[in-house]
């Protein structure tokens, strides 16, 4: 009989060394880990491919993608975050326009207060993948399709200084709406992770402070939102009361210029736009809050 096995009674037990005991723990906490991997790897919180489903689930708990003293788990790109990065190709196109027209402080402060609100859009969906992960459910994907199209309302609006400033343009308003838009999506991502979350207590306060931020966020772009839509409707409002009398005296100054009778100076009054660098101002203290709460709160 061989030194692994020992008769009782007709019945045979197999006994193992204190070494292979060892290893066979050892072994099965490997396998363990590598299965809470393989289940975090299949939930992606990204815009992939929808794998087929036996059962349709509208709303799916959000999950903390690793606790203390699991294995380590990395996120995989895929087309959801290629797709998300192109967004602001465009950006920084529009936004290389914004300083070749007005390379000065002003195109400076339009260039900072333009990228800035879009740049912290990346940080912030970059942090929150990193922590958390979202299943592969309907309202998640609508989720994820209804934020990319606000990102891209944002990007496509980003104009010259000529234009952002104009209040008869509806660029600036629209920026700005488009930037309230996303700061309201991350307070929902905010206090979904705060009362659904699968997972730590310590994941669920860290939110919350993030919470207070995106409350201030959404208090300086709201009322950039708010400023230049009142500016904007308000002029436009302007426009079409006085269309007549305004008509009749670009008609007289196209006269004058021809005829030489009046100075260009005189006739420039007729393209004067008073400028309104509040909106924009405002967006840049909403970025700015943000990175102040980071550091210092």
């Amino acid at each position: 009989m061989s030194g692994g096995e020992e008769d009782t009674g007709g019945d045979k037990t197999v006994s193992f060394a204190p070494e292979e005991e060892k290893s066979a723990k050892v072994l099965q906490q490997k396998l363990s880990m590598l299965q809470k991997e393989h289940e975090l790897q299949c939930v992606s919180n990204s815009l992939s491919f929808p794998k087929p489903v036996t059962r349709l689930v509208f709303w799916t708990r959000p999950k903390q993608r690793q606790r203390w003293g699991d294995v380590d788990s990395h996120c995989h790109i895929n087309w959801g975050d290629l797709f998300f990065d192109l967004f602001y190709v465009a950006s920084a196109l529009n936004l290389s326009y914004v300083l070749f027209y007005s390379p000065s402080a002003e195109g400076v402060l339009y260039f900072t207060g333009l990228f800035g609100p879009i740049l912290l859009e990346w940080f912030q969906r970059t942090f929150f993948d990193a922590r958390f992960v979202w299943g592969d459910d309907p309202f998640h994907r609508m989720f994820e399709i209804v934020h990319l199209c606000a990102l891209s309302f944002a990007a496509v609006h980003i104009r010259p200084v000529s234009t952002m400033t104009d209040p008869t343009q509806p660029e600036m308003f629209d920026y700005s709406l488009a930037v309230t838009c996303l700061a309201l999506l991350n307070m929902y991502r905010s206090i979904e992770v705060m009362l659904t979350v699968d997972g730590e207590d310590a994941a669920k306060r860290g939110e919350k402070r993030r919470l207070i931020d995106f409350f201030v966020q959404l208090a300086f772009y709201l009322a950039a939102a708010v400023k230049s839509g009142i500016t904007y409707y308000g002029s436009k409002s302007a426009d079409e009361n006085d269309f007549g009398n305004r008509g009749l005296e670009s008609l007289t100054n196209a006269c004058s210029r021809i005829l030489n009778l009046a100075p260009e100076r005189d006739l420039a009054a007729e393209v004067a736009v008073e400028k309104d660098h509040i909106p924009i101002i405002l967006c840049l203290c909403g970025w700015v809050s943000t990175v102040v709460f980071f550091f210092f709160c």
